[in-house]
């Protein structure tokens, strides 16, 4: 199919992360296989290894990410623009959770948008799952919900509270849960961006100088003799993107293996990672026993250290204060209850939750940002049905595609 496209959006994860990029690959492999809807999916057309050892999968070039957006146009998303942007999301959501996988990762920046034709493109699968497990850590912080800081029941629900808080950003360019700003109100240890530097150390954790592992690839250079690399689209920690030429589109790539261990058919892949290094093993150094020691505190606690803890504790905290106290039953159904509730299932240190007040309401927010009040009032309604603190409870998304703010438009 390269002859389709001249150019080429090209993901290149980073040679740890290898198994990521696999799954990733093989997850939308298996959404075609379903024939679940590919309108609201950015599925790539060709996965393979490069001879750096580093996975790869080449896309059709598609539009910005909503973050981007949201940035660039110094605006935040119309309703209209996030009606569309919803409901079109949602069908595809509906599907995929009723084959049992969810996308565990929604935010803005997993999207693509084209505000030229409407086109909108979710984005980033190597997160998928199936068979979740409770303790393992779903979403980015902001987009977190409860049962993933509590060590809860896990399930599809997942992806309709992290949709909730999107749908809200992007109509009002705020986090609707913003636990690193509550933080650095009360502490000035946290006015820094500690998960970032986190983050950023277990990606160079590998053993190689990281400049090293991204050394082949940089503008101008050829990917496996098929793509020259034209710029730079996106870098996270696990992958970086770039917009890169087809210059051979009959050259034959060998395609990606699935990884070891991995069930395809049920839609995600559950492999352990497969080792991407070869060779004698070298010295364990402090940072390195370090960094497992987090990563055992993750296991047992949920939590890497004291500064996770801490947000993961502002963040119930704000989730209570505009959602009410979290039910005990669930509290106390929580891996990792004991860390953040008493035995009464009330959160420690804050014995006395206070109503949330009417300009920190849901609909207070939209109407500040320029939504008229009914259609505020109609918004919050979808949101908090998408916000109910227990997952079976929480507005599925057939359910929500039957909400009147969606289904009247």
């Amino acid at each position: 199919m390269s002859e389709k496209f001249p150019e080429v959006a090209l993901k290149i994860h980073r040679r740890r992360y290898g198994n990521d990029g696999r799954r990733e690959f093989f997850v939308t492999r298996y959404i075609v296989e379903q024939g679940l809807p590919l309108d609201a999916v950015s599925v790539p057309f060709e996965g393979f290894e490069a001879a750096e050892g580093h996975v790869c999968l080449a896309y059709p070039l598609l539009g910005k990410d909503l973050n981007g957006w949201n940035q660039d146009r110094g605006r935040p998303f119309s309703v209209e623009e996030t009606r569309r942007i919803a409901k079109k999301t949602l069908v595809f959501l509906d599907a995929f959770h009723e084959s049992g996988a969810a996308h565990t990762d929604i935010k803005p920046d997993n999207f693509l948008y084209d505000p030229g034709t409407g086109e909108i493109r979710l984005i980033d699968f190597g997160n998928s799952e199936r068979r979740f497990k409770r303790g393992t850590p779903v979403a980015t912080r902001e987009y977190t919900p409860p049962e993933g800081i509590i060590g809860g029941e896990l399930g599809p629900a997942v992806d309709l509270w992290s949709f909730a808080c999107t749908i809200f950003e992007l109509l009002t360019r705020e986090f609707l849960f913003d636990p690193h700003e509550a933080a650095a109100e009360k502490y000035v240890e946290f006015s820094d961006d500690g998960d970032e530097d986190e983050a950023e150390e277990e990606a160079s954790s590998s053993g190689e100088d990281p400049s090293e592992e991204e050394g082949p690839y940089a503008k101008g250079r050829l990917v496996a003799g098929k793509y020259r690399i034209l710029e730079e689209l996106g870098s996270g920690h696990f992958a970086r993107v770039w917009r890169a030429k087809v210059v051979h589109p009959d050259r034959h790539l060998e395609p990606l293996s699935r990884p070891a261990g991995s069930e395809v058919s049920a839609g995600v892949s559950s492999a352990p990672a497969v080792p991407q290094t070869s060779g004698v093993e070298a010295p364990v150094s402090l940072p390195d026993r370090a960094r497992e020691a987090r990563r055992n505190n993750r296991k047992r606690f949920g939590v890497t250290d004291t500064y996770d803890l801490a947000l993961n504790y502002e963040h119930l905290l704000l989730m209570q204060n505009l959602l009410g106290p979290c039910p005990s039953e669930m509290a106390k159904d929580g891996i990792f209850h004991q860390i953040y509730f008493r035995p009464d299932g009330v959160l420690k240190f804050d014995p006395s939750p206070e109503p949330v007040a009417a300009e920190k309401t849901i609909s207070a927010r939209l109407v500040k940002s320029g939504i008229a009040k009914e259609e505020a009032t109609q918004i919050e309604s979808l949101l908090l049905a998408m916000l109910r603190y227990e997952p079976r409870k929480r507005a599925t998304a057939e359910q929500c595609l039957a909400h009147s703010w969606l289904s009247g438009a």
